[in-house]
């Protein structure tokens, strides 16, 4: 007769190797197959995230102009050192009321008065907000029709030796990759900015003229 402890024991099997081994090849390969979405989905954030930076940059600064009533710029710049340039293709970008060429190791300073006494544009920018650091590992590259953006009291654009009064569009793409406007899978977006003003955020793969996302092709419009 069987006791209590000998049918617990027949009755409690663990997995074999041989279980354990087909478990690990089926686990294997679905990692394979969902690492690309994987890394495609980690592309279209840091995409999205560059744009609403881009968007928050420009509004910052047309807003710092309505609020002062005086010329505001938003700068696309080669780097964040004391050596930076402007550059259509950035990485990085400043919002600052004076040109910031040679000077955008400076730290933001938005309460300064270019009334004090001893202000001087051409060594303080005065500058408003700075981006984030650009991503190292798979990097974006920008495209922007003009390195600079100015805006009047009013909020409309304006032209100076940085600034062309045009509209300017920003393209944002991955180093590697292909966007879906040219027949790949990542999601590119572009950033746009009427003469008039206006920013606003599309994506030039739609094609839908009624969608909310379609870029317009329209010369000046967005």
């Amino acid at each position: 007769m069987l006791n209590q402890g000998s049918v617990c024991r027949s009755g409690s099997q663990g997995v074999t190797l041989i279980e354990l081994l087909v478990g690990m090849a089926i686990f294997a390969i679905l990692m394979l197959f969902s690492i690309p979405a994987y890394q495609e989905w980690i592309q279209n954030v840091k995409i999205r995230t560059m744009a609403d930076g881009l968007q928050n940059g420009l509004q910052i600064a047309r807003n710092e102009a309505v609020k002062r009533n005086q010329e505001s710029r938003f700068q696309l710049v080669s780097s964040m050192t004391g050596a930076c340039a402007l550059s259509a293709t950035g990485p990085d970008w400043i919002v600052s009321m004076y040109p910031v060429t040679g000077l955008c190791d400076q730290s933001p300073d938005p309460n300064t008065s270019p009334l004090s006494a001893d202000f001087s544009a051409a060594t303080n920018p005065l500058i408003i907000q700075k981006s984030p650091p650009a991503p190292v590992t798979n990097p974006l590259v920008l495209s922007a029709t003009q390195a600079g953006v100015c805006f009047t009291g009013m909020g409309a654009m304006t032209g100076d030796a940085d600034c062309g009064l045009i509209t300017t569009k920003i393209d944002i793409k991955p180093a590697q990759g292909t966007c879906k406007a040219d027949g790949g899978d990542l999601r590119c977006l572009r950033v746009c900015i009427s003469t008039g003003g206006l920013i606003r955020m599309c994506d030039p793969a739609v094609t839908d003229h009624s969608d909310p996302r379609y870029c317009s092709t329209d010369a000046g419009a967005c």
